[in-house]
């Protein structure tokens, strides 16, 4: 599984890192180290209690493409065609065009 030599190669990386007396560079890197590390567990968890990637993936935005739509529709029928036609003037002068050729 994908996750599981992710969380290997993370813990490689923490695990090469001094132990003591790091500089700041080194604080640095081990805490993106270890972020990524609890990461890359936190997803190899998830993988294993039978979700799918296309749900992780969607647990991390905040709303979904067609509540986002859904949101915009009373803006877009307040403004009117002028707002939202664009796509169909520029279909229409196209196929006016190939009608014209």
């Amino acid at each position: 599984m994908e996750y599981t030599s992710a969380v290997e190669a993370w813990q490689k990386a923490v695990d090469a890192l001094p132990k003591t007396d790091l500089s700041p560079a080194e604080r640095k890197q081990k805490e993106q180290y270890t972020t990524s590390l609890n990461k890359a567990k936190q997803r190899l968890e998830k993988a294993s209690s039978g979700f799918s990637p296309g749900i992780l993936i969607n647990e991390i935005r905040e709303k979904q493409p067609w509540q986002v739509a859904e949101e915009m529709l009373p803006e877009l029928h307040a403004a009117g065609p002028a707002r939202y036609s664009s796509s169909v003037r520029t279909r229409r002068a196209t196929l006016s065009g190939v009608v014209q050729a």
